[in-house]
């Protein structure tokens, strides 16, 4: 391009948090695409997002997923910072002359039925597009929005249709400047990046099309008053009530159906999870928005999750929910329920923190269509006025003859059901029973809801000490050190923002003595937890969470938010932690919930979520210590409510806290608060040599080694690789190696330059900047937590790799990773899924040859007396090295 119109700048301000530095501009090119630019100087990585504002309702009917497959040859990036300019170029060329080329299509294909195929066994995909197919049919909302080789190859080709050629004149009648918007973040100054964004994106064609607006009739009188049984993938109960409302998205100003779900979905006394609880029929309750509709319609959903005496008593349930209705709309719509709310997100839009440039990218681009340009950071943070009539409206549409409801439950018999397309759904629909609907035509009041109290635990005082250096300090110092308590204290002098973070490692023997005790030990900080949520809930309104858990060497207890009122949240949980009674009834919900179950799955991310069982295997055979969800199971079941009190006053009995206080609070005050923890608690000193409890490894015997990414250990670390397919797993194993083969020589023909540029990427990712003072404060506590104190680490690694040479890399890789290396240690978690059976192909065979295999029958126990131990963890240096003077 070689000239173009300049750009339309908005002439008003952008509201920004207080501490934003940052520069905004919003423009509208000569075509209508409109664009903010922001202006980083400090940021080391760019980005830049598209919305497109066209999804799946306007897919063309018979290639079912298309919006989503032409998503996935567009894309939202982030690149180093000095790397944005050309970048913005390629992709710009996206929207203005998308190539779709055979092959790039075939690719995305599969990419796209790859995702679909892991969704399947999902039960939040699953029902929600079953959800979808119960809708009016009439209504674009019942489409199936992903995708998969069925809908966007078979079909089409069955019908003569050519994918590609329906993918141009999808982009060609929707792809419209006129309704993009988009978010470009860099570190060049504003007039810079807004001479790019109009370079680049000038040329994208405006079609002068309408923003697509949909009709409100998702659901029809013949799809409500109807029950939807579900039989679920897991061990799940919940009951979900599904009411069509208004789409109030241009009313964020007042944003009017946040008053009902912040008082439905309230946790404190008198709210209908807290009755709930005390009947022993739910776990816990959601309220909100589902965020399922577009412009032009909107669902509102009130989730709970279910016991399974709950589930027997859902109707009742029902009522219930109606009833604290009729409270909220028989109550004069409360001012001060309102400005607690406008409060509360005022102080959280101030001291927003700073996210990854992609993620900023990706949220401006979409707030750009949904607010007014100077709204587009604050949008769907501040409340400018309370407007009753619009909340009066919001609440005109939850009515007993204007819902449906979806029940899940493994325990249904699904004989007779149907089963929907796509996922395999086994379901049912039935009509409301007459007893229902005469229940609810005739509500009463209850006496035992009621509205929450004010919330006290709003915080006041914003005052920042503030800490002015010219290199801020690279790790916390320790400014006590006892028998009983080490304190890590860093004083925030970098993010300036009215927070703090504070940790308690509870480090106990008796919380991992055997699997029985490690189960007292769950059992005992989740009936804490459920004890104390009535009081929490507000705090965590507020902006203020604790989290409390058990692990291997006892417990975790963590507080996080602004700092204001911390003391006095820590004040009641150290109070109740000393004087804690086990209730009987709750004992019995939480040792039912299905969550109790599953706690003993060890979640290590998301990107996970399908292998969380080869983590699980994997870790019990490595570590000293693990003991498998069977015999977790097997101690769980005959424990009862007298078992958890007798217990858990000897958690605290002889203990050592190793506790880290990090951003907005001096030493004194991080001392003060570690000793409201250890005076409430009153604890013993435990011997020195078990102060600092870390897990020994299991060295693997030659033949083994490990499997995605990095996996660390105490003493050891693996190279790990996992993969999920409907293969057979021996196969898949096969394949790995023959990749592992093939990447040897890949490397050995690199060149020289190519290394170098791989080398650089991977230092840079490693010192990439920390964005929000939550992200610092978990870096220092996984350091400590390791006791390794490694602060510096990924300083250290960085300089170790940038001097790295190629010779070493292939060397390491020979010696270690290589199928050929007679040195490697391999460890292979194979997990079948039941449908697969257990046929193993002749390159599984050769795989499993001459290796030691280990199946269920396996004593792991046994197993691993044969193995050798790692070391336990020691700090990098001696402990005097972090005291503060």
């Amino acid at each position: 391009m070689t000239s173009f119109k300049p750009p339309t700048f908005f002439s008003g301000n952008v509201l920004k948090p207080d501490e934003d530095n940052r520069d905004y501009q919003i423009i509208t090119l000569a075509n209508g695409l409109q664009a903010v630019v922001i202006s980083d100087p400090s940021t080391d990585k760019a980005a830049a997002a598209m919305d497109v504002h066209v999804g799946h309702l306007c897919d063309p009917e018979g290639v079912a997923g298309l919006a989503h497959f032409c998503e996935h040859l567009h894309y939202h990036f982030e690149v180093s910072a000095s790397n944005l300019e050309g970048a913005l170029d390629r992709f710009a060329q996206f929207f203005i002359c998308p190539l779709f080329s055979e092959s790039g299509t075939d690719r995305e294909l599969n990419a796209v039925d790859s995702e679909h195929k892991k969704n399947i066994q999902v039960d939040t995909w699953r029902n929600y597009q079953l959800q979808k197919d119960l809708c009016n049919p009439k209504h674009p909302f019942v489409k199936f929005g992903t995708g998969n080789l069925e809908t966007l190859k078979d079909i089409p080709l069955s019908k003569g249709m050519n994918l590609r050629k329906v993918l141009l004149e999808f982009h060609d009648k929707y792809y419209s400047a006129n309704i993009m918007k988009l978010a470009v973040v860099g570190k060049e100054p504003i007039e810079t990046l807004v001479e790019w964004v109009a370079s680049k994106f000038s040329d994208v064609k405006n079609k002068s099309i309408d923003v697509p607006i949909f009709s409100n009739d998702a659901l029809t009188a013949a799809e409500l008053q109807k029950e939807i049984l579900v039989k679920p993938v897991k061990e799940t109960r919940t009951l979900t009530l599904t009411f069509p409302c208004a789409d109030t998205r241009k009313l964020y100003k007042c944003s009017p159906s946040q008053y009902a779900s912040h008082l439905i979905g309230h946790e404190s006394n008198g709210s209908i999870l807290s009755l709930l609880k005390k009947k022993g029929w739910a776990h816990g309750l959601t309220a909100g928005n589902s965020g399922m509709g577009a412009r032009g319609f909107e669902f509102m959903r009130i989730i709970v999750e279910l016991t399974e005496t709950g589930l027997e008593n859902y109707e009742d349930i029902i009522e219930i929910i109606f009833q604290y209705i009729a409270l909220i709309k028989s109550t004069p719509i409360e001012e001060w329920i309102f400005h607690e709310a406008q409060a509360v997100t005022s102080i959280a839009f101030r001291f927003k923190e700073k996210s990854s440039p992609f993620a900023y990218a990706s949220t401006l681009a979409k707030n750009l269509q949904l607010y007014e340009p100077q709204d587009v950071i604050s949008g769907s943070y501040l409340l400018e006025y309370l407007d009753r009539d619009a909340i009066k409206a919001d609440l005109s549409f939850l009515k007993p003859d204007s819902f449906r409801t979806m029940i899940v439950s493994p325990n249904f018999d699904t004989t007779g059901w149907a089963e929907a397309n796509y996922y395999g759904t086994k379901y049912s629909v039935k009509d409301f029973t007459e007893s229902l609907k005469k229940r609810l035509l005739n509500i009463k009041l209850n006496s035992e809801l009621s509205l929450p109290e004010k919330n006290t635990f709003i915080p006041e005082d914003f005052t920042v000490e503030k800490k002015i250096v010219e290199n801020p300090s690279t790790h916390p110092m320790i400014i006590m050190d006892s028998p009983i308590l080490r304190i890590w204290h860093k004083q925030d002098d970098t993010f300036f923002v009215p927070k703090a973070n504070i940790f308690f490692g509870i480090t106990t023997p008796l919380a991992y003595q055997d699997a029985k005790s490690c189960v007292l030990t769950r059992l005992f900080t989740d009936l804490f937890k459920d004890e104390l949520n009535e009081f929490s809930y507000y705090a965590e309104v507020a902006g203020l969470q604790y989290l409390f858990d058990n692990t291997a060497g006892g417990m975790t207890l963590s507080i996080h938010g602004y700092n204001d009122k911390m003391h006095i949240l820590l004040d009641k949980i150290a109070g109740k932690l000393k004087e804690f009674v086990v209730d009987e009834q709750h004992f019995d919900r939480i040792k039912d919930q299905a969550s109790c179950i599953k706690m003993f799955e060890h979640c290590i991310g998301i990107w996970l979520a399908y292998t969380i069982h080869h983590a699980d295997t994997i870790t019990q055979i490595t570590q000293q210590f693990m003991f498998s969800n069977e015999q977790k199971l097997a101690a769980l079941e005959p424990l009862t409510s007298g078992d958890v009190q007798a217990f858990y006053p000897s958690l605290f009995q002889k203990i050592h806290i190793q506790q880290l206080a990090h951003g907005n609070i001096t030493k004194q005050h991080a001392i003060d608060i570690g000793k409201i923890l250890v005076d409430r608690l009153a604890p013993t000193e435990l011997p020195e040599s078990q102060r600092f409890w870390s897990m020994p490894t299991y060295k693997i015997p030659e033949g083994y080694l490990v499997g995605t990414g990095m996996r660390k250990q105490t003493g050891m670390m693996s190279y790990r690789v996992v993969v999920q397919s409907e293969r057979d797993p021996a196969y898949l194993e096969h394949r790995i190696e023959a990749f592992l083969a093939k990447f040897e020589s890949i490397l050995t023909d690199m060149q020289p330059e190519d290394f170098k540029k791989h080398r650089t990427a991977f230092t840079t990712k490693m010192l990439e900047k920390l964005k929000n003072i939550g992200q610092e404060s978990s870096r220092y506590w996984s350091h400590i937590n390791s006791l390794y104190y490694d602060f510096e680490q990924n300083l250290h690694d960085a300089e170790q790799i940038q001097h790295a040479t190629q010779e070493q890399v292939i060397e390491f890789f020979k010696r270690y990773i290589s199928p050929n290396s007679t040195l490697r240690h391999k460890l292979s978690i194979h997990m079948r899924s039941q449908k697969n059976g257990q046929e193993t192909g002749p390159e599984g065979e050769a795989i499993l040859k001459g290796s030691i295999v280990l199946d269920e029958s396996t004593d792991l126990d046994a197993f691993k007396t044969g193995l050798e131990l790692t070391d336990y963890a020691k700090p990098i240096k001696p402990v005097e090295t972090w005291l503060s003077e």
